[in-house]
């Protein structure tokens, strides 16, 4: 399984979650191009991850062993949508 029922954010730095516990997330400008057109567009985001915990030591790595841990449903209450990484050759793409 590749999914998981919680929600984790990761980071290097422990004083990034205590700022975090204190004044919430904060959101990131991300710019991308839609894949087979030109179309830039700006979203603001913040980045959660969803693999089992059994399964994302690589993640940590990349991002941090300090987390937050919240629940799927927790997301969905507090209006977090998942992401579909998509690529010129995804299904639908075509």
């Amino acid at each position: 399984m590749l999914s998981s029922l919680n929600l984790f954010s990761f980071t290097t730095k422990y004083d990034v979650l205590k700022i975090i516990l204190q004044k919430g997330f904060r959101y990131s400008k991300w710019k991308e191009t839609l894949p087979k057109s030109s179309f830039e567009q700006e979203n603001y985001i913040i980045c959660f991850c969803d693999i089992p915990w059994e399964q994302n030591a690589e993640h940590r790595k990349c991002y941090g062993n300090n987390g937050l841990v919240m629940t799927k449903e927790w997301g969905v209450q507090n209006q977090i949508s998942p992401v579909r990484y998509i690529n010129s050759t995804s299904v639908g793409m075509s």
